[in-house]
């Protein structure tokens, strides 16, 4: 016979929802928001501080399963939230990525320890008729109130102070409360399903979480994006109000106990939203207010999951896969191609209608055609296959080959390396091309990312400002798959040969002319480089706010990719790499086409602007 622990006290009841708000509260404002700004602009910077907040949050989560029976529940919630709040109050005073990063860890290892407790506890504070409710309003009132205007708005420094008060706060109220500890009894009760519910529940929020931070990592690193998403007081409170609403009636539904209504109309939300991602419209109403309750819904049932089953072993395994391993999936992806592959939503899909019938039929006939009624950009096949048929209608084959000549060794070195078929281009027909007036694309997905040349063919002389390439914005129409599956073909173009490739770049050696005119530097700067970085190098050039990373600003007086000497110096030869091979995975596209003359002259520049920058900084301070 099943354990119905007896019916908690009111006071019991709203302290475990403040500990809820709190929790969340902290982890959306400090973890996703404060402590990447704080982390600094860089890339590596923000990389190296999410690796060690997943880090701390996995060993977090397993701690806290581990001493959830030698230590009293509430006192370790409270000790974490404590520690969590300390921390992000200290956060603004870490210096550099060592400190950065063992901050991020320990954040992480308080906040996985505090979920895991916390969830697990629940059950045993909250009545079991209302668990769904009160795990709504909590999580409702964290995502409310993190969205307040002011709050929203203001500096990482005063985010992570705001944090770190709400998580001391909601410590405080654990310890003062005394809140009671289950017996051995009743931390064995729960049963959340048996091993094939486990594998279920991991697959239907694996798929979600996935889904909710590639587009969130999207929509934070384009300006236009982050603008109609969360900028102006009242977009702000409207997606308060939305997510409070979102919460809550998940929490009425869960109560009534109908998750796969919840988790199924989750997944319809976020597809939707990333369906208007992957067509480039502008995230606006109904893509935005299904984004904004697509979390709310996954987020409460996710929570209710865990504490429903009042396992602490459980679920530690739910926070650390569904939670933190496929959250860095989904940023990972999104790195990787700059974009949501309309192919991921088709599987997020299936594995999620796997796992809401859990795994013994696909109750999902009606379900993978809903899934096609809102991915339209795969209706006409492959992506990559449907953007070669656009590859050869649009007449890309009269301006670009795609064969190299292995006895030219500027083919080879320029386009890029040989491979196992030799320099043939792959795919029937042949798709040689009729001349080279543009750059060779056999190799193309090496050189450029998608989002790079999905900019380049709306708008070339943005990036160029002597190209002569016709745009292609109106392939980028909304509801039309063409420009996103030219964009899909170009990616694979190269695909398998990336070490050559690598192994090219590095063993490359340039000349070194003695004599460079600094006009020349200057004209190839305007030309090139200022539509990204900008006249005098700021990172405010005119495509910058499009681009998933923007430019470094040379005026911060450091070199935030390159540093071969100790006291943060380049040299030259370091330079002229980078502005011909570019940064591999990154809007940082090279200039393989220029000669050592120009690229000793375009390193010329970057090197005085750095030097103006460095001397106005000094003008500044003095």
């Amino acid at each position: 016979m099943a354990f119905r622990p007896d019916q908690p006290s009111i006071r019991t009841t709203v302290v475990a929802t403040f500990a809820i708000a709190c929790t969340y509260f902290y982890f959306l404002l400090f973890s996703e928001f404060a402590l990447l700004a704080l982390a600094g602009g860089t890339t590596l910077a923000a990389q190296r501080t999410m690796t060690g907040l997943v880090f701390g949050g996995i060993v977090g989560s397993f701690g806290g399963a581990r001493y959830f029976r030698v230590l009293p529940p509430s006192r370790t919630l409270a000790w974490c939230l404590l520690a969590g709040g300390a921390l992000a109050a200290s956060a603004p005073r870490w210096a550099g990525l060592p400190a950065a990063w063992v901050g991020a860890a320990a954040s992480g290892l308080a906040l996985g320890c505090a979920t895991v407790t916390l969830a697990s506890s629940l059950r045993h504070w909250v009545p079991f008729s209302l668990l769904g409710r009160v795990i709504g309003v909590g999580t409702g009132a964290a995502y409310a109130l993190a969205n307040v205007p002011p709050l929203f708005s203001s500096s990482a420094t005063a985010q992570s102070l705001a944090a770190g008060a709400v998580a001391a706060a909601g410590g405080l109220a654990c310890l003062v409360a005394g809140m009671p500890r289950p017996s051995d009894e009743e931390a064995k009760s729960g049963t959340p399903g048996g091993t094939t519910g486990i594998v279920a529940a991991l697959i239907v929020f694996s798929a979600l979480v996935w889904m909710d931070s590639a587009a969130f990592f999207v929509i934070q690193h384009s300006d236009a994006l982050r603008t109609s998403t969360w900028a102006g007081e009242r977009i702000l409170w409207g997606n308060a109000l939305m997510h409070f609403f979102a919460a809550c009636l998940a929490g009425v539904f869960l109560d009534r106990n109908w998750p796969r209504f919840v988790l199924g109309g989750a997944w319809v939300l976020l597809a939707l939203a990333c369906e208007a991602l992957i067509q480039g419209t502008s995230f606006k109403g109904d893509a935005r207010w299904a984004y904004t309750a697509g979390v709310s819904l996954y987020s409460t049932a996710l929570v209710w999951w865990a504490a429903r089953g009042g396992r602490p072993w459980i679920a530690a395994l739910l926070f650390c896969v569904a939670g933190w391993i496929a959250s860095a999936l989904g940023i990972g992806m999104v790195q990787h191609l700059a974009t949501i592959p309309s192919s991921f939503l088709i599987a997020s899909g299936t594995l999620t209608a796997l796992g809401l019938g859990r795994l013994r039929r696909l109750p999902a006939v009606l379900v993978l055609a809903l899934m096609l009624g809102v991915t339209p950009s795969l209706r006409a096949g492959s992506a990559a296959a449907l953007g070669r048929r656009v590859y050869v209608a649009e007449g890309c084959i009269s301006c670009h080959s795609q064969y190299l000549r292995a006895d030219v060794p500027a083919d080879v070195l320029d386009w890029g390396p040989i491979g196992p078929a030799g320099g043939q281009p792959a795919g029937r027909p042949p798709l040689i091309g009729n001349r080279r007036l543009g750059p060779d694309l056999s190799r193309v997905g090496l050189r450029r990312t998608p989002e790079w040349n999905r900019i380049h063919l709306m708008d070339p002389q943005a990036i160029d400002r002597a190209s002569t390439m016709p745009s292609y914005a109106p392939l980028f129409a909304r509801g039309d798959p063409r420009g996103p599956a030219l964009v899909a073909y170009l990616a694979t173009l190269g695909r398998g040969l990336e070490a050559a490739r690598a192994a090219q770049i590095a063993s490359w050696r340039p000349s070194l002319p003695q004599a460079v005119a600094p006009q020349r530097g200057l004209r190839l700067w305007t030309t090139l480089c200022a539509g990204c970085h900008g006249e005098q190098g700021r990172g405010n050039g005119p495509v910058a706010h499009l681009l998933s990373q923007r430019p470094p600003d040379f005026s911060s007086g450091h070199w935030s990719v390159l540093a071969s000497t100790a006291n943060h110096q380049v040299s030259i030869p370091d330079l002229m790499r980078l502005i011909k091979f570019g940064i591999a995975g990154t809007p940082m596209a090279g200039h393989e086409y220029l000669t050592d003359g120009d690229l000793r002259a375009l390193a010329a520049r970057v090197v005085v602007l750095h030097g103006l920058a460095q001397h106005e900084n000094s003008d500044r301070r003095g």
